[in-house]
């Protein structure tokens, strides 16, 4: 199937699925609301890892303070420190560090708004960018020089808009109005566009746009589920489902230069993919996908399109990956029996271990 060209019949298939699925990521970006997000004392988190760029200092989310807060700790497992224990009664999420290392983004979700802050690392310095925008606010990303963030707007489920702001707060723009809803914001690697969904009443699209022209709105490929882009931004690759099985997935590479599109599952059936992750030399995806009632991660080899599994589909939910800039190791967090912990493995899947101590509050690091 090309995914640009759809029958009737694949049209509506098409939309109520990825109706549903829109829904779900929205509801799991965007909408958390603190009663929602608490987890209850008894149950422990450490997840959402992200590793500085420089690879040496790790990002999370943890409830050991007894609230979702974020935290930073170094690869010794020294200077581990709470990074947003001045924060009462609300959950911190979803760090993610600008480019220089200098600096982290993160939301806040207090009675069922949310807010995007910048925090400077060194002095701890905290700033609400969003404070003077009415609407929850979540989906933030970096530009590739740290100078601006984009981000979704939203009033409610269906109702997502993408903005783009200075790193201060300052410059606020919509670079989307209208009835659908628009939301996965990515910048390409020129920092001069972005991409992001959208979802209408009879059909979802991945689309491209230059920040100085926001109105020329380029659309690349339609019935799309989550996509990424290689490290150059040369391609992208997309997740959509297959014409003869609803809740089936394949995954197309797609060089917007040329319009050339290659699917590189081929009869390989997944199910339920949530995300891909682009190794740092760009020839490897890590595909995130359901497996026997649990989430696992696969290996998918562009030059060979070999696809090897990185787990054995019992170990809990594994997700939020996250690859080292070496590309030796894979970060991720893994859920089973009421806690969630980070964990890390050797990029061929050898090795796997818990970098956190699992039954006390002390932080133990064990990365090298």
């Amino acid at each position: 199937m090309n995914p640009t060209l759809f029958s009737d019949r694949c049209r509506k298939y098409s939309f109520v699925r990825n109706l549903i699925y829109a829904c779900l990521v929205f509801l799991v970006l965007n909408q958390f609301s603190s009663a929602k997000l608490v987890l209850g004392q008894s149950e422990q988190y450490d997840g959402q890892p992200t590793l500085s760029p420089n690879g040496d200092l790790i990002a999370f989310v943890s409830t050991r303070a007894g609230s979702h807060d974020v935290w930073i700790m170094d690869t010794k497992g020294e200077n581990v420190f709470n990074l947003t224990s001045g924060f009462r009664d609300s959950n911190e999420i979803l760090p993610r560090w600008s480019p220089d290392g200098h600096k982290i983004l993160f939301e806040s979700l207090k009675d069922g708004v949310s807010d995007i802050w910048v925090a400077t690392v060194a002095n701890g310095q905290m700033v609400d960018v969003t404070l003077t925008i009415e609407e929850n606010t979540g989906g933030a990303v970096w530009s590739p020089d740290g100078s601006q963030i984009a981000f979704v707007i939203s009033q409610g489920i269906g109702n997502g808009n993408i903005g783009i702001m200075n790193q201060d707060g300052s410059n606020f723009t919509r670079l989307t109005e209208g009835n659908n809803d628009y939301f996965s914001a990515a910048w390409l690697p020129d920092g001069e566009h972005i991409s992001f969904l959208s979802y209408g009443r009879e059909s979802s699209s991945l689309n491209l746009v230059k920040v100085s022209e926001p109105t020329d709105v380029r659309v690349l490929v339609q019935d799309i589920i989550t996509y990424a882009w290689s490290p150059n931004g040369d391609f992208v690759a997309f997740t959509t489902h297959k014409d003869d099985e609803i809740f089936a997935n394949e995954i197309w590479l797609l060089e917007p230069s040329h319009s050339t599109i290659t699917n590189l599952t081929g009869s390989t059936k997944f199910f339920g993919i949530s995300s891909l992750v682009w190794s740092p030399n760009g020839k490897q995806i890590l595909i995130q996908s359901e497996c026997n009632g649990n989430h696992d991660l696969w290996k998918l080899a562009l030059v060979s399109n070999e696809i090897i599994g990185l787990g054995d589909c019992t170990n809990g939910h594994n997700s939020s990956t996250q690859w080292s800039s070496d590309g030796q190791y894979i970060l991720f967090q893994s859920s089973s029996n009421s806690r969630t912990s980070l964990w890390i493995m050797n990029s061929d899947g050898s090795n796997p271990r818990n970098l956190l101590a699992a039954d006390d509050k002390t932080l133990k690091f064990v990365f090298r």
